[in-house]
């Protein structure tokens, strides 16, 4: 193994499917939060391991813009880190050799995710944690995966909220050196677009002041 690559941290997501073995039990949160979860559905949604522990409301969020649109999803009881926090070093050092190292153990990781959606009979991963995007689309490019704005847009429709949005999509520069993946920022902007009767910044200007949109609660009516 390269000397850029953790190695504890390889081990440490091979036994526990976690980055950190310290991080909460994924499936007591799911229930905590009475998320389903191993169920056959046609999407399964991948949190993220950090994700779920540290921002379950906006889980249990997700999941009822999806109820509430039909969308036929489930999320995994057991998943895979898909190592992106190895990455960093080797970033840091511009060494396309541990790089390629990297991505190599990321299929590993996201290869057992892949699995278990289809042993549920999934047809698409709908990817919550923002620097996993680039590595599935990567590893698997011939798996259907996609960012999430993307299942929340087909859950809502049409929709209608007076207000005014401050957007702000992110800069996404580490998510760039994960892999040549661009981020799926359009699909973010087209659920914007399906919101009648709301004003919004232009994005030039949302990204010097910093502001930021959410999808943390029910859908807008």
């Amino acid at each position: 193994m390269h000397e850029l690559i953790d190695a504890g941290i390889v081990e440490t997501i091979r036994t526990t499917g976690k980055t950190n073995a310290n991080l909460p039990d994924r499936l007591e949160i799911l229930k905590t939060h009475g998320l389903p979860y191993d169920r056959e559905a046609e999407n399964v949604v991948v949190t993220g391991c950090q994700i779920l522990p540290l921002l379950p409301h906006i889980i249990a969020s997700l999941a009822r813009v999806l109820d509430r649109g039909g969308v036929s999803y489930t999320f995994l009881s057991e998943e895979t880190c898909c190592g992106n926090y190895l990455y960093r070093p080797a970033i840091k050092a511009r060494n396309d050799e541990a790089m390629e190292e990297c991505r190599s153990l990321s299929r590993e990781f996201v290869g057992q995710n892949v699995e278990r959606a289809r042993r549920l009979g999934a047809k698409r991963l709908v990817i919550f944690c923002s620097p996993c995007y680039p590595i599935y689309k990567h590893a698997f490019p011939d798996e259907e995966i996609v960012f999430y704005p993307r299942a929340i847009r087909e859950a809502m429709g049409r929709a209608r909220l007076e207000s005014r949005v401050d957007y702000y999509a992110g800069c996404y520069r580490l998510h760039r050196k994960f892999s040549p993946v661009p981020m799926d920022l359009k699909s973010a902007e087209q659920v914007l677009d399906n919101i009648e009767g709301q004003s919004r910044l232009p994005s030039a200007v949302s990204r010097r002041r910093g502001f930021h949109i959410w999808w943390t609660t029910s859908v807008p009516t």
